[in-house]
């Protein structure tokens, strides 16, 4: 999306690779909570780096469908792979899909 005239540029929501990442649950997530986890490079490999990856929309389930689950259920268990992105309005890495 380009910006318009008289519009500032908003939206975080596009841009180069470095706002995705891939991780792998280090504990279990919930639904509407966060979660420690570990970063997947580049070479499918689990690194030792560590980030906090957050459910912001509660909309994992556990099943890894995109049904809101119960708040506070357990939604992805520890080892669970899925990719996150960086929204900088919210300043937190966001799930955006699981079981991957």
């Amino acid at each position: 999306m380009r910006n318009q005239p008289g519009r500032r540029g908003r939206w975080q929501g596009r841009g180069g690779s470095d706002k995705w990442r891939r991780f792998e649950l280090k504990e279990d997530l919930a639904v509407n909570s966060s979660a420690n986890a570990y970063v997947i490079d580049s070479a499918w490999a689990r690194t030792a780096d560590e980030f906090v990856v957050y459910d912001a929309l509660g909309i994992f389930s556990g099943d890894g469908s995109t049904e809101s689950g119960a708040a506070g259920s357990a939604v992805e268990g520890t080892g669970a792979k899925g990719y996150c992105r960086w929204w900088p309005d919210s300043k937190k890495w966001e799930v955006k899909q699981m079981n991957c």
